[in-house]
Protein backbone atom coordinates (compact mmCIF):
# COMPACT_ATOMS: atom_id res chain seq x y z
CA UNK A 1 0.00 0.00 0.00
CA UNK A 2 1.36 3.43 -0.90
CA UNK A 3 0.54 6.68 0.85
CA UNK A 4 0.44 10.00 -0.96
CA UNK A 5 1.82 13.19 0.56
CA UNK A 6 -1.75 14.39 1.08
CA UNK A 7 -2.67 11.11 2.73
CA UNK A 8 0.41 11.26 4.92
CA UNK A 9 -0.50 14.78 6.05
CA UNK A 10 -4.07 13.66 6.78
CA UNK A 11 -2.75 10.80 8.92
CA UNK A 12 -0.43 13.19 10.78
CA UNK A 13 -3.35 15.56 11.51
CA UNK A 14 -5.51 12.69 12.72
CA UNK A 15 -2.70 11.34 14.87
CA UNK A 16 -2.17 14.71 16.53
CA UNK A 17 -5.89 14.95 17.30
CA UNK A 18 -6.65 11.31 18.17
CA UNK A 19 -3.36 9.64 19.02
CA UNK A 20 -1.32 7.25 16.88
CA UNK A 21 -2.91 5.37 13.99
CA UNK A 22 -2.30 1.66 13.67
CA UNK A 23 -2.50 -0.69 10.70
CA UNK A 24 -6.14 -1.62 10.23
CA UNK A 25 -7.53 1.63 11.68
CA UNK A 26 -10.28 3.08 9.52
CA UNK A 27 -9.85 6.77 8.75
CA UNK A 28 -12.92 8.73 7.77
CA UNK A 29 -13.68 12.35 7.04
CA UNK A 30 -15.18 12.75 10.52
CA UNK A 31 -11.82 11.69 12.02
CA UNK A 32 -10.06 14.66 10.48
CA UNK A 33 -9.55 17.50 12.94
CA UNK A 34 -9.33 21.10 11.85
CA UNK A 35 -5.60 21.78 11.63
CA UNK A 36 -4.09 24.38 13.93
CA UNK A 37 -1.82 27.16 12.66
CA UNK A 38 1.20 25.15 13.81
CA UNK A 39 -0.02 22.08 11.92
CA UNK A 40 -0.68 24.13 8.79
CA UNK A 41 2.80 25.61 9.06
CA UNK A 42 4.39 22.18 9.45
CA UNK A 43 2.38 20.81 6.54
CA UNK A 44 3.34 23.71 4.31
CA UNK A 45 7.03 23.16 5.08
CA UNK A 46 6.63 19.61 3.79
CA UNK A 47 4.97 20.77 0.56
CA UNK A 48 7.25 20.41 -2.44
CA UNK A 49 5.08 22.95 -4.26
CA UNK A 50 5.73 25.54 -1.56
CA UNK A 51 9.46 25.01 -1.96
CA UNK A 52 9.19 25.17 -5.75
CA UNK A 53 6.88 28.18 -6.08
CA UNK A 54 7.50 30.18 -2.90
CA UNK A 55 4.80 31.67 -0.67
CA UNK A 56 3.01 33.99 -3.10
CA UNK A 57 2.83 31.73 -6.14
CA UNK A 58 2.05 28.69 -4.01
CA UNK A 59 -0.96 30.49 -2.51
CA UNK A 60 -2.23 31.25 -6.03
CA UNK A 61 -1.68 27.69 -7.23
CA UNK A 62 -3.34 26.20 -4.15
CA UNK A 63 -6.36 28.46 -4.74
CA UNK A 64 -6.42 27.56 -8.48
CA UNK A 65 -5.85 31.18 -9.48
CA UNK A 66 -4.03 32.45 -12.60
CA UNK A 67 -0.24 32.50 -12.24
CA UNK A 68 2.38 34.62 -14.00
CA UNK A 69 5.87 33.13 -13.76
CA UNK A 70 8.93 35.36 -13.88
CA UNK A 71 11.07 34.14 -16.80
CA UNK A 72 13.83 36.55 -15.77
CA UNK A 73 14.60 34.75 -12.50
CA UNK A 74 18.24 33.80 -12.04
CA UNK A 75 17.50 30.12 -11.56
CA UNK A 76 16.44 28.83 -14.99
CA UNK A 77 16.11 25.28 -13.66
CA UNK A 78 13.52 26.49 -11.12
CA UNK A 79 11.57 28.33 -13.83
CA UNK A 80 11.47 25.16 -15.98
CA UNK A 81 10.39 23.05 -13.00
CA UNK A 82 7.61 25.53 -12.17
CA UNK A 83 6.43 25.47 -15.78
CA UNK A 84 6.54 21.66 -15.94
CA UNK A 85 4.68 21.28 -12.64
CA UNK A 86 1.92 23.66 -13.74
CA UNK A 87 1.55 22.01 -17.15
CA UNK A 88 1.95 18.34 -16.34
CA UNK A 89 0.74 17.83 -12.80
CA UNK A 90 -1.53 20.72 -11.86
CA UNK A 91 -3.58 21.01 -15.09
CA UNK A 92 -2.71 24.60 -15.85
CA UNK A 93 -2.49 25.90 -19.41
CA UNK A 94 -0.55 28.82 -20.84
CA UNK A 95 -2.10 31.76 -22.67
CA UNK A 96 0.84 33.15 -24.67
CA UNK A 97 -0.70 36.55 -25.45
CA UNK A 98 -0.99 37.28 -21.73
CA UNK A 99 2.03 35.25 -20.55
CA UNK A 100 -0.21 33.82 -17.81
CA UNK A 101 -0.93 30.24 -16.70
CA UNK A 102 -4.62 29.51 -16.06
CA UNK A 103 -6.29 26.45 -14.56
CA UNK A 104 -7.63 24.54 -17.56
CA UNK A 105 -11.15 24.62 -16.11
CA UNK A 106 -11.14 28.44 -15.75
CA UNK A 107 -13.53 30.56 -17.77
CA UNK A 108 -10.66 32.67 -19.10
CA UNK A 109 -8.80 29.67 -20.50
CA UNK A 110 -11.97 28.24 -22.01
CA UNK A 111 -12.65 31.61 -23.67
CA UNK A 112 -9.09 31.61 -25.02
CA UNK A 113 -9.64 28.15 -26.55
CA UNK A 114 -12.97 29.21 -28.08
CA UNK A 115 -11.38 32.33 -29.56
CA UNK A 116 -8.48 30.30 -30.92
CA UNK A 117 -10.89 27.79 -32.53
CA UNK A 118 -12.74 30.60 -34.33
CA UNK A 119 -9.60 31.86 -36.05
Amino acid sequence: MSVTVEGSLLIKRIQSAHGPCRVGDRLTESDEAVPTDAQRSAASLESPDLQLFGDQLHALVAARQPVKLDPAIDDRWRFREQRNRLKSDLDYAFVPEEQIWYPQESERYQAYLADKAER
